[in-house]
């Protein structure tokens, strides 16, 4: 029964997430942002959302976990560039995920933006899901897209 309880808290506090936007950049050698549309310039993934307020769950640190999806289905994901395994209930099923961010949560509403930088990966033109986890549950959801390199 303890453990019944204690899943259901669980679920009750995750952090639901709104607004998802995303922004494809291109980081040139100095360190400078642009914004950038097609995909042989992008290098840098930026997901901004917003953190609900959610008076169940903890004040502190809480951690989000962003999986990026390819037009083919693939996630984008390596450990160089901060991706890696996470169990998402409730089917305790193992995904793989592209980064994750820290946040200080104060039970309301929270901007949160994290960067993912594409390292020694060219993304392809299409449409990309966003998917955002938090205490291994889906709390949003989003797409966006990127061009291809051609001038029509």
């Amino acid at each position: 029964d303890n453990k019944v309880l204690s899943k259901k808290v669980n679920a009750a506090s995750v952090i639901k997430t709104d607004a998802i936007k995303v922004t494809t950049m291109e980081v040139g050698d100095n360190g400078k942002e642009d914004k950038a549309k097609k995909s042989k310039n992008v290098n840098r993934v930026k997901i901004c959302f917003k953190a609900l307020a959610n008076a169940i769950a903890d004040a502190g640190d809480e951690r989000f976990f962003v999986r990026i999806i390819s037009p083919t289905g693939e996630t984008l994901a390596s450990k160089d560039s901060g991706g890696g395994k996470i169990t998402v209930l409730p089917k305790n099923e193992q995904i793989l995920y592209t980064t994750e961010d820290h946040t200080n949560y104060s039970n309301k509403e929270t901007d949160v933006c994290m960067n993912w930088d594409a390292k020694n990966i060219t993304l392809a033109k299409g449409q990309y899901e966003v998917e955002v986890y938090n205490k291994g549950y889906l709390c949003g959801k989003g797409t966006f897209k990127i061009k291809g390199n051609s001038w029509f």
